[in-house]
């Protein structure tokens, strides 16, 4: 029996001017039993916050998107924070 997933993503800006939280939840674009989920907390409305979640977002489904046979789970995970990490910087 396959496994199915529903999923959905749920934001509430408060008092915020901007939401700069962001969320993605990515099926692998070749292995139909893979499937990531990312959350990206901004900066507490500081300059640049939205931005620098898209960048950890972006970084997250470029390392998963490489993830395949081979390649070690945590290795991805590492690839996609110190990618995001150098595009922030």
């Amino acid at each position: 029996m396959p496994l199915t997933i529903d999923s959905c993503a749920a934001q509430h800006i408060g008092d915020r001017e901007e939401q700069q939280d962001r969320v993605g939840i990515f099926p692998h674009p070749s292995n139909r039993s893979a499937l990531l989920a990312v959350l990206a907390d901004g900066m507490g409305g500081l300059s640049g916050g939205a931005l620098a979640a898209e960048q950890v977002i972006h970084a997250a489904k470029t390392a998963f998107n490489g993830y395949g046979p081979g390649v070690e789970i945590d290795d991805m995970l590492a690839l996609a924070i110190n990618d995001s990490h150098h595009s922030i910087k």
